[in-house]
């Protein structure tokens, strides 16, 4: 085959994808807001301290201690795949003792800041806050009494957005102690403790989107397109 083939050929295989794998991303950053919290506590408060968003409320029962509330550190330049469960960020859980009205739930606003391919989403969660009194029996695992429980409470209602015309929805999966856990849809968080969990998600292409051509129908039109090329060229030949 001529040089100029070759070229051509490889031009096609570029164009189409080939050698790449189509599903992946690259998530440059993520960061998150907190949006609102269901509660009457005229002590709640909004705040950032480095790269972390809080929330705060409740008034501490002890002078030396800091108000209860919850906190997120978004991550940066990560790969993954469609389909691939990946770390969203870092939500932490400052539960210490308090006075005040109760707190049920929380909205955080999550921005995805994507490279490959260029876009950003944002996204609006809730978490669900469950903070018993410290009394016995207390109705989660605790090491003193009492822990609470924070919920990931719209985990089965994935948020659609779109890349190149392309409909995607992302769901939130649940918290973890570790980048590879499993997802728990529940996370106990120990009084008088700072608790830090991984938050996941899972991006996935909507039923009602175009479909992503996959890597190997990918190569199979490369192929296609070599043979034609090929072909044409030994026609000239001839």
């Amino acid at each position: 085959m001529k040089k100029s083939s070759i070229a051509t050929v490889g031009t096609v295989m570029l164009a189409l994808g080939v050698g790449s794998s189509a599903n992946a991303l690259t998530l440059t950053s993520s960061s998150g807001i907190w949006t609102r919290v269901n509660t009457t506590d005229p002590a709640l408060r909004f705040q950032t301290v480095g790269n972390e968003n809080q929330v705060r409320w409740g008034i501490p029962a002890r002078p030396s201690t800091e108000q209860t509330g919850l906190g997120f550190t978004g991550v940066t330049n990560t790969n993954f795949d469609l389909n691939e469960t990946f770390v969203v960020g870092t939500l932490r859980h400052f539960n210490t003792q308090i006075r005040g009205p109760v707190v049920s739930g929380a909205d955080l606003s999550v921005t995805l800041n994507f490279s490959e391919p260029a876009v950003n989403a944002s996204f609006n969660f809730s978490f669900g806050i469950d903070e018993p009194f410290n009394t016995l029996p207390c109705p989660y695992f605790s090491i003193t009494p009492c822990s609470d429980k924070i919920t990931v409470s719209n985990a089965l209602a994935p948020q659609a957005f779109t890349i190149n015309g392309v409909d995607y929805t992302l769901q939130l999966l649940g918290f973890g102690n570790t980048p590879n856990e499993a997802p728990n849809s529940e996370f106990i968080a120990q009084e008088d403790m700072t608790n830090s969990r991984f938050l996941f998600g899972k991006i996935t292409a909507a039923s009602s989107g175009r479909s992503v051509p996959e890597p190997t129908t990918l190569a199979g039109l490369a192929l296609l397109g070599i043979y034609f090329i090929a072909r044409r060229h030994c026609q000239k030949a001839a």
